[in-house]
């Protein structure tokens, strides 16, 4: 089972190549509606797995002694589908595919690149997992010295700047790495490097202003 939620965004991904049995990813990572996902299987393990609950479309030709599954993972689908999700989830993946993950790829490195020299050069930043630019999607999670991750991402969204911050729903990860919480900035297709640099200003603003130098 191959969790894909952050690269099949960012790059094609190929699960017969991959081998594996089950892979999963999310709408909302690639520019898709919330509350809805994909999860591939093969179908020869799908033909072994029995329904978990039944419904609507699920099943055919029922009596009341037997009945007829519908093939493969049709026979999951009880209940009424997310008709409107599936057809955003859709024209994201089309306009992914229009643009072409090379093209994509391309794009999001340069941001990486200038991303993680701004964080390197602001005094007092601590990168968790450091600085390797090269083939690396653009994340990375950080901490400030003189201010707090929660208030340090509140004063940059008051700035329309928009971070997560926290445990990152990842304690155990962020543990080992000596933390309890961190900021996390990410950029995707649509960012552009005005963007950054605006980051850059505003994060130099706010840290300056929490050490209390003007």
């Amino acid at each position: 089972m191959i969790d894909a939620a952050q690269s099949v965004p960012h790059f094609a991904v190929d699960v017969q190549h991959l081998e594996c049995d089950f892979l999963a990813f999310s709408s909302h990572k690639m520019m898709g509606p919330m509350g809805i996902g994909i999860l591939w299987a093969r179908r020869s393990i799908l033909d072994d797995m029995q329904p978990y609950q039944a419904g609507s479309n699920m099943a055919h030709g029922i009596s009341r002694d037997e009945w007829q599954y519908s093939e493969a993972a049709r026979k999951f689908g009880a209940g009424t589908p997310n008709a409107s999700g599936t057809v955003g989830l859709v024209a994201a993946i089309n306009f992914i595919r229009a643009v072409g993950y090379p093209r994509m790829w391309d794009h999001e490195q340069q941001l990486t690149a200038q991303l993680g020299d701004v964080l390197s050069r602001q005094k007092g930043v601590s990168i968790l997992r450091g600085l390797q630019t090269q083939n690396r999607i653009c994340l990375f999670c950080f901490s400030v010295d003189s201010i707090q991750p929660e208030e340090l991402a509140r004063r940059l969204d008051q700035a329309g700047i928009a971070l997560r911050a926290g445990d990152m729903a990842s304690l155990p990860l962020l543990q080992r790495f000596g933390a309890k919480q961190a900021v996390r900035a990410s950029l995707y297709l649509y960012n552009t490097k005005d963007e950054i640099d605006t980051f850059a200003r505003e994060l130099a603003a706010i840290s300056n202003t929490a050490r209390g130098f003007v």
